[in-house]
C-alpha cells in the first residue's frame, strides 16, 4: 500500500508495527472500547473505541489510463455502524459567514466576526468524475428539485482556512461564568483545618498546605463550598491525602486519586487522568453521572460542572496526570419544567437559577441563541466560537433533554481521538426541555504522536456530533457472532467502506478539500475483485455470508444521507433487487432503511404512488424485543403487502412503515418518530445547503414523494410530521400524512368511523346473504371500547355482544353484554376495566390481566390474568356466531392455534369478518374456511380507512395553499367548512360503494368457484393491480377523450364543481393521475366481470363507456 504524506509517528509504527490487532466494535450498537492498534505494515491506523467518531478520512484519486484506477486514501477506520468516514480533501468556495436571521453585532456585541478570506484551492490530488455525481449537481440546478423555501434545520458553521473559519469570536474576559462569591469562605477553611487536624490522618506540619491546595488549586468555585459542610470537606481533603501518600508508596510514583459523592440535590467527582485520553480500566465517572442525573427519566434535572487542574499531579518528572473534578447541581427553576411551555426561549424564564447567577452576559447572549435555534429543530444545534489570543475554542452543542442518551461521554470519547482536551465543561438544562453543552477545547499537549491542528479537529469534531447523535447505543445479543466475524477480518472492512464511500462520498466546490491531509492510499475495488477478495481470505462459509451481505448492501444502496452532516437518523434508500425472490416472491417497488439511537426501522412500497401508516412497535421485555426485532423486515413486508390488495379501489399502492424502538427506550416514541420521519425527507429533497444539508449522490436518478399516514402508536405525531415537512420546504407538505388533525384538512378515521363503515359492509352482507337477524346474532370481538376501530364497531352495530377482548383483560357475559354501559365506554374511548360489572348477569365475569386464581361461575379457576387474555379468542365458548377482530397483534392465529377452533372438522365460529391486519395467517384462513368459516380476510373488510386517506390525499393535492386553508382546514374554533362536511360524506359514500361492491363480487366468484373467500380477496386484488398497471401504460392514457371521461367519473364531483377538472390535471402530479386513472378502471372492470373474464369482457365494458362520450 502507498504511503504518502503521512505523518512522522504514523509512518514510525508502520515500518515497526506492534501485534495485530483486530478491529474493535464494527458493530451497529456496540459501545466501543478506545484502543489504539495498527493492522499491520502499511496498514491503517485503528481507533476502535470511539463510537461514533470519523475514523476515516480519505482522498479520491483517477489515474489516468487504461483501465482508470480509483484510489481511496485512509487515515484511520473503525466505524461504529456501516462504516464511517469524513469529508475529502479538496476545493473549497470562499468561507461563508454563518447565517442569521438578526444583525449580529447589535445582539451580540461582545463578540467579533473574522474577515472572509477567500480560500485558496489546496486538493493534493485530482478528484474523481463521478458520473452518479455529476447527474445530482446537475439535476440539483434544475428549479424543480428545489425546495421552496429552502430546509431551515441545524446551524453548523462553515469551516474555512485559519483567520477566515466563519467563527464567531469571543473576548477572553467576557467568556464563561462567574461564580457568586461565598462570604463565608474564609471561616469554613479555617474549620475544615480544625477538623483534620483534630482526626490526625494528615501530619499537623502540612494540613495548612492541603486545605489551602484544596480550596485554592483545584479550580472549585465558591457554589461547591456554599452547599458542602466542613465534615464533608475535610473526608475529600484527608481521602486526596491519602491517594498522595499511596502514590509515594508506588514505584512509579504516579498518583491515582478517586474520589465520589453523590446526594440527592448534588453530586462531586474527583479523578486523575491525562489530559486528551480516555480512560477505559477506572471508574468512568462520566458515564456514571450521565447515566444517573443527565440521561434519567425522572422529573428533576441538573447542571454539570467539570474543571481539569492546571497543574501535573505526582513526584514522578514523566508524571502527566491531572486532576479532573465534576460538580453536579440540581436546578432550581422558576416554575417546573412540566409547566413549561416546549416553545418558550427566554432565558431569564427557563434557566436554572445557579446559571443566571453565574453567566457572564455573553454567555447568556449565546445560550439565548442557540435555545432559539433549538426549539425549532429536531436534531442537534452545533456552534463553534474562537476565543480572541487563546488557543482555545468553545464548542456549543443543544438538543432536547434525554433524545442524545450517552452523548455527554461520548463527546469525550469523540475530541480525544482527535488530540484535543477539554479545559472546562458545563452542561446547562432548561425547563423548555432544552440540554446545552458548552465545552472548552484546546490541544492536549501531553500527548505522544502528532495530531491534526485545532482547526482541522475542531471541523471534523463538529461534523461528527451528528452521527454520536444518531447512533444506537443497544449492546448487542445476538449480534455478537457477526461482531465477532467483523473484528476478525480488518483488511475486509476497509475494502468494504471503501467501495461504499467511493459511490456515497459526494465530492464537489463546496466541500473542504484543503482539510484532509494526503494518506496512504488503498484500491477501490470492482465488485467482482470484492467478492474474490472475500471468498478468498474468509475461513468458512458462515463468514462469506456475513462479508457478503456486507457487499450485497452496498450495492443495493440507492441513495444515503451517510454523509450529511446533520442527519439525526441514518437513511438508506436501497434496490429492492437485494431481497431474494423465493422468499419475497412479489418484488418491492421502493425500500428505506432508517436506523436511529432510539429505534430501527423500514418503509416498503410497491409502487410508486403508495401509501400506508406509520406504527411504532413495542416491547414490553427483552424476549418480546428479541422477537420483534427478528420478524421486523417480515413483518412490515407483510402489512405492505396486506395494504398493496387492500388498495386496489385506489390511486396509491400499497406502502407501511414500522419503527422498533429499542429495548431501554421504550418510553421514546416520539424521537424515534420524529428522527425516522427527518431522515426520510432527507432522501426525498435535494440538498441545496452546503454545510447544512449537502447535496447527496442519487443512483435512483428520480424524484420520489411518500404518501404515509398514522397507525399503532403514532395517530398523536402525524401533526408534527406535516409541519415538519412544510419547514423542510417539501411542496408536497399537506399530501405528505393523512389523519392528521382537522385544523390542517385532515379526515380522522375515528372521529367518522372510516375504517369500521367498511367492515360494517361485510359484517352487514353476510346477514343479508345468510337471513340472520342482527339482535339475535352473539358476538365476540378483540379490540375494546378504547380503540378506534373497536369503538365505532360497538357504535354502529346491533348484535348481542357476549365477550370482548382488549388490553386491559376479558369481559363475558353469555347473555349479552349491557348495550348502555357498552355505547358508554365506546363514546368514552375507555377499556372494559371501567365496565360496571353490577350490570352483568350472574353468568357474565371479567378477567383483568392482573387478577390472578380468579374462579369464573362455571367453576373454571383461571391462574394468570394476562393468558386468559391472550388465548380467550381461542375458546370453544360455544356462544359466539360472529367473531370481528378489531385489535391485536398479527398472526394471533395461526396454523397451530387454529385447530382450537375446529371442533369435529367444524369451525365453532361460523363467521368471521377480519378487521384487524393479519390478526389470523392465510393458512389458518383455509383451514377455517375448510371447516365451514365463512371468513372475509382484512384487505377487504378494512379498506375504509385507505378508502378515506386517499381521497383526503387528492384533495390536498387539487388545491392549492389558501384554497386548501379555506375549504379543508377546520378554523381556530375548531369550526369546519361546509365543503369540508360535505366532502366527508362522499367520502363515507364511497367507502361504502367500494365495499359492497367487492363483497358482493368475492360472494359470486365463492359460488361460481367454490374457491375459498380468502384466496379469492388475493385473487381479486391481483387481478385489478395488474390490470392497473397495463392500463396506466396503454394507449388508451394518451387519448384525451378517454382520459378526461375517466377522470371526471374517478374524481369526487364535490372537487369537480370546487376546482374544476382543468385545473385539477394541471395541479396533481401525472403519475398520480395515470395512478386514478387505471384503479378505477380496473377496480370497475374486475368487479362487474370477476377474476376470469372472457376474452371480450373488456372490449363490451370500453364499448360502453365510450358510447356515453360519443
Amino acid at each position: 500500500m502507498a504511503i504518502k504524506g503521512i505523518s512522522r509517528r504514523r509512518h514510525r509504527l508502520m515500518k515497526n508495527p506492534p501485534e495485530k490487532t483486530p478491529l474493535k466494535n464494527l458493530a451497529m450498537g456496540s459501545r466501543p472500547k478506545r484502543d489504539r492498534c495498527l493492522s499491520g505494515p502499511g496498514e491503517v491506523e485503528s481507533s476502535a473505541g470511539m463510537r461514533g467518531g470519523n475514523r476515516a478520512r480519505y482522498l479520491l484519486e483517477t489515474r489516468r489510463g487504461p483501465p482508470p484506477q480509483v484510489q481511496l486514501t485512509f487515515q484511520v477506520v473503525a466505524p461504529p455502524v456501516a462504516l464511517r468516514a469524513g469529508l475529502p480533501s479538496g476545493a473549497s468556495g470562499p468561507a461563508r459567514p454563518l447565517a442569521r436571521a438578526t444583525d449580529q453585532a447589535s445582539r451580540f456585541p461582545e463578540y467579533t466576526d473574522p474577515f472572509e478570506i477567500p480560500t485558496e484551492i489546496m486538493a493534493t490530488a485530482v478528484p474523481p468524475r463521478n458520473k452518479a455525481l455529476g447527474t445530482v449537481l446537475a439535476e440539483s440546478q434544475e428549479p424543480s428539485r428545489h425546495p421552496s423555501p429552502q430546509p431551515t434545520h441545524f446551524s453548523v458553521p462553515h469551516l474555512s482556512q485559519a483567520n477566515g473559519n466563519g467563527h464567531r469570536v469571543l473576548r477572553s474576559a467576557t467568556v464563561g461564568y462567574v461564580a457568586p462569591e461565598f462570604v463565608g469562605k474564609d471561616e469554613q477553611m479555617k474549620q475544615v483545618k480544625d477538623l483534620v487536624s483534630s482526626q490526625g490522618w494528615i501530619p499537623p506540619t502540612v494540613v495548612d498546605d492541603q486545605v489551602t491546595w484544596f480550596y485554592e488549586s483545584l479550580g472549585i468555585d465558591d457554589v461547591y463550598f456554599k452547599i458542602e459542610t466542613p465534615q464533608v470537606i475535610a473526608s475529600q481533603v484527608t481521602s486526596l491525602y491519602a491517594a498522595k501518600v499511596a502514590a509515594y508508596a508506588r514505584e512509579d510514583k504516579r498518583e491515582e486519586i478517586r474520589l465520589d459523592m453523590e446526594a440527592e440535590d448534588h453530586a462531586i467527582y474527583i479523578d486523575t487522568s491525562e489530559a486528551g485520553r480516555t480512560i477505559t480500566n477506572g471508574p468512568r465517572y462520566e458515564s456514571r453521572l450521565e447515566a444517573k442525573y443527565l440521561d434519567h427519566t425522572g422529573r428533576s434535572k441538573y447542571r454539570v460542572e467539570t474543571f481539569r487542574s492546571p497543574g501535573v499531579l505526582g513526584a514522578s518528572p514523566s508524571s502527566k496526570a491531572t486532576l479532573r473534578c465534576y460538580f453536579v447541581y440540581q436546578c432550581i427553576f422558576k416554575q417546573p419544567p412540566e409547566q413549561t411551555d416546549p416553545n418558550e426561549t427566554r432565558i431569564e424564564v427557563i434557566a436554572d437559577q445557579g446559571f443566571l447567577q453565574k453567566a457572564t452576559a455573553n454567555t447568556k447572549q449565546i445560550y439565548q441563541e442557540i435555545i432559539e435555534l433549538a426549539v425549532n429543530r429536531t436534531g442537534p444545534v452545533i456552534e463553534v466560537f474562537d476565543i480572541e489570543g487563546m488557543a482555545e475554542k468553545r464548542l456549543v452543542v443543544a438538543f432536547r433533554s434525554r433524545t442524545a442518551r450517552g452523548l455527554f461521554s461520548a463527546l469525550s470519547d469523540l475530541y480525544h481521538y482527535y488530540g484535543v482536551t477539554s479545559s472546562r465543561k458545563y452542561v446547562e438544562q432548561f425547563s423548555n426541555g432544552i440540554t446545552v453543552m458548552s465545552i472548552y477545547l484546546r490541544p492536549a499537549m501531553t500527548l505522544d504522536g502528532e495530531y491534526p491542528p485545532l482547526e482541522q479537529s475542531i471541523h471534523q469534531i463538529t461534523k461528527e456530533i451528528s452521527l454520536l447523535y444518531c447512533l444506537p447505543h443497544n449492546k448487542l445479543h445476538d449480534l455478537d457472532y457477526i461482531l465477532e466475524i467483523i473484528q476478525s477480518y480488518p483488511s475486509l472492512v476497509r475494502a468494504l467502506y471503501a467501495s461504499f464511500a467511493s459511490v456515497h462520498l459526494a465530492v464537489g466546490a463546496d466541500f473542504e478539500r484543503h482539510f484532509i491531509a494526503p494518506t496512504p492510499a488503498l484500491e477501490v475495488m470492482s465488485d467482482a475483485k470484492l467478492k474474490e477478495k472475500i471468498t478468498r481470505e474468509v475461513s468458512n462459509e458462515h463468514e462469506e455470508m456475513v462479508m457478503t451481505a456486507f457487499r450485497v448492501f452496498n450495492n443495493a444502496i440507492l441513495k444515503t444521507n451517510y454523509f450529511t452532516p446533520t442527519k439525526v437518523a441514518l437513511s438508506f434508500r436501497l434496490d429492492p433487487a437485494c431481497l431474494p425472490e423465493i422468499e419475497y416472491p412479489r418484488r418491492l417497488y421502493g425500500m428505506f432503511l432508517v436506523i436511529g439511537a432510539e429505534f430501527r426501522g423500514f418503509h416498503l412500497r410497491f409502487k410508486d404512488v403508495a401509501r400506508g401508516g406509520i406504527r411504532i412497535v413495542k416491547s414490553r421485555s427483552k424476549e418480546a424485543y428479541g422477537i420483534n426485532a427478528r420478524n421486523l423486515f417480515d413483518e412490515n413486508y407483510g402489512l405492505s403487502s396486506t395494504q398493496q390488495r387492500k388498495n386496489k379501489d385506489i390511486p396509491e399502492g400499497g406502502s407501511k412503515g414500522v419503527i422498533l424502538l429499542d429495548a431501554k427506550m421504550q418510553d421514546h416514541s416520539e424521537e424515534a418518530f420524529e428522527k425516522y420521519i427527518d431522515s426520510i425527507i432527507d432522501l426525498l429533497l435535494p440538498g441545496v445547503t452546503p454545510g447544512i444539508k449537502n447535496p447527496i449522490v442519487d443512483l435512483y436518478g428520480k424524484q420520489e414523494i411518500l404518501f404515509m399516514g398514522p397507525d399503532e402508536n403514532t395517530a398523536d405525531l402525524v401533526d408534527w410530521a406535516t409541519e415538519h415537512a412544510r419547514k423542510r420546504g417539501a411542496p408536497w407538505w399537506k399530501s405528505f400524512f393523512t389523519g392528521k388533525s382537522p385544523k390542517l384538512g385532515g379526515i380522522p378515521h375515528d372521529e367518522y368511523g372510516m375504517t369500521t363503515l367498511s367492515v360494517r359492509e361485510y359484517v352487514k352482507g353476510i346477514y343479508r346473504k345468510t337471513g340472520l337477524d342482527p339482535s339475535t346474532v352473539r358476538k365476540m370481538q378483540t379490540g375494546g371500547p378504547d380503540g378506534d376501530l373497536g369503538s365505532n364497531e360497538i357504535l354502529l352495530s346491533n348484535e348481542k355482544y357476549t365477550s370482548i377482548v382488549d388490553g386491559s383483560g376479558v369481559i363475558v357475559d353469555p347473555n349479552g353484554l349491557d348495550r348502555e354501559e357498552l355505547l358508554r365506554l365506546a363514546k368514552s374511548r375507555s377499556m372494559i376495566v371501567n365496565f360496571d360489572i353490577s350490570k352483568l348477569s350472574k353468568d357474565g365475569y371479567r378477567v383483568l390481566c392482573e387478577d390472578a386464581n380468579i374462579t369464573l361461575p362455571t367453576g373454571e379457576v383461571v391462574g394468570n390474568g394476562t393468558t386468559f387474555r391472550n388465548t380467550y379468542h381461542l375458546r370453544d365458548t360455544g356462544m359466539t356466531d360472529i367473531f370481528v377482530p378489531c385489535g391485536g397483534r398479527p398472526e394471533s392465529i395461526d396454523l397451530i392455534t387454529v385447530n382450537k377452533l375446529i371442533k369435529d372438522g367444524k369451525s365453532t365460529i361460523p363467521y368471521i369478518v377480519e378487521g384487524a391486519n393479519l390478526f389470523i395467517t392465510q393458512d389458518a384462513k383455509l383451514r377455517l374456511e375448510a371447516a365451514g368459516c365463512i371468513i372475509y380476510k382484512d384487505a377487504s373488510a378494512n379498506k375504509g380507512g385507505v378508502t378515506s386517506s386517499s381521497l383526503e390525499v387528492l384533495a390536498s393535492l387539487s388545491f392549492d395553499d389558501e384554497s386548501f386553508r379555506q375549504h379543508m382546514c377546520h378554523d381556530a374554533k375548531g369550526v369546519a367548512p361546509q365543503f369540508y362536511k360535505d366532502y366527508v360524506k362522499q367520502v363515507q359514500a364511497k367507502i361504502c360503494e367500494n365495499a359492497q361492491l367487492e363483497f358482493e363480487a368475492i360472494w359470486r366468484e365463492h359460488e361460481k368457484s367454490g374457491v375459498e373467500r380468502s384466496i379469492l380477496s388475493d385473487r381479486l386484488s391481483v387481478a385489478i393491480t395488474d390490470l392497473d398497471e397495463e392500463l396506466q401504460h396503454s394507449d388508451m392514457w394518451k387519448d384525451e377523450r378517454t382520459r378526461r371521461s375517466v377522470l371526471a367519473d374517478a374524481l369526487p364531483n364535490l372537487l369537480l364543481d370546487k376546482i374544476g377538472l382543468d385545473t385539477i390535471i394541471s395541479r396533481v402530479p401525472d403519475a398520480y393521475l395515470r395512478a386514478i386513472f387505471g384503479s378505477y378502471l380496473a377496480s370497475r372492470f374486475v368487479y362487474e366481470f370477476g377474476i376470469s373474464p372472457g376474452q371480450f369482457a373488456f372490449y363490451d365494458f370500453m364499448s360502453k363507456r365510450m358510447a356515453k362520450i360519443q
